[in-house]
């Protein structure tokens, strides 16, 4: 995937906002878990910006 100069990349969100919450899952984020995790992230942080980003951390998704 490219990107356009000065276009806002995951990269710079993750700079900006260096803080991290994390879940820790046994099964598969569903679209549904996204949604309410959107809702929680907009009330905690007041409707200003945040960043939702799944990795692999061991054998399991967070």
């Amino acid at each position: 995937m490219s990107y356009r100069k000065g276009e806002d990349t995951p990269a710079k969100k993750r700079r900006r906002m260096p803080h991290v919450a994390v879940i820790d899952r046994d099964d598969v984020m569903r679209t549904a878990d996204r949604d309410e995790l959107e809702q929680v992230c907009q009330r905690l942080t007041n409707g200003n910006e945040f960043y939702i980003g799944q990795r692999r951390q061991d054998d399991h998704d967070v």
